[in-house]
């Protein structure tokens, strides 16, 4: 696991480093403390979702797992097509013993009558616009939704910041 850990870390800086630099202020700053934040609170950064060999991460997301007796916790934060400056983080709450059996599920947003957001760059800013000290501080400000986020994990309690179930309702019909 550690070299497939090394390989995508490797594949995910060859990424950070082709892409736009309003992408890449995001992603390092993703990478420096969102991902750092989450790890301090227990989560993993893995390179294979779901622990399948098959289902690689892709270099322009950091997945993230927790798990304990009876719970995995997932946590993927996916940048958006074409490299655009915007990212999305998903939650997801699985059975530890039957991985594809979704517990619950959210998405972190800007209001909760959202199901989804992209956070980053709004599109009608220009890149000029957009600096490192843009990045570092929506991404200072997700890391303080960072207690939601454990809370819903935990509890099932959905802060202001996080979607109504999106996948989770789908299994249980």
């Amino acid at each position: 696991m550690n070299k497939a850990l090394d390989s995508y870390i490797k594949r995910r800086r060859k990424w950070i480093n082709s892409i736009p630099a309003t992408t890449k202020s995001l992603a390092n700053e993703i990478d420096g403390n969102l991902v750092k934040k989450l790890r301090e609170n227990g989560f993993e950064l893995v390179p294979y979702c779901m622990g399948d060999t098959k289902n690689l991460v892709d270099k322009s997301e950091s997945y993230l797992e927790k798990k304990d007796e009876h719970f995995t916790y997932c946590i993927s934060i996916m940048f958006d097509k074409y490299d655009r400056a915007a990212f999305q983080v998903n939650l997801l709450k699985r059975e530890s013993e039957r991985l594809h059996n979704i517990v619950d599920s959210s998405n972190l947003v800007a209001s909760n009558n959202q199901f989804v957001y992209f956070w980053g760059k709004p599109w009608w800013i220009p890149s000029a616009f957009w600096s490192e000290k843009s990045s570092s501080n929506l991404i200072s400000k997700i890391c303080s939704y960072s207690t939601q986020i454990l809370d819903f994990f935990e509890t099932g309690k959905r802060g202001s910041q996080l979607s109504r179930e999106i996948i989770g309702s789908l299994q249980k019909n």
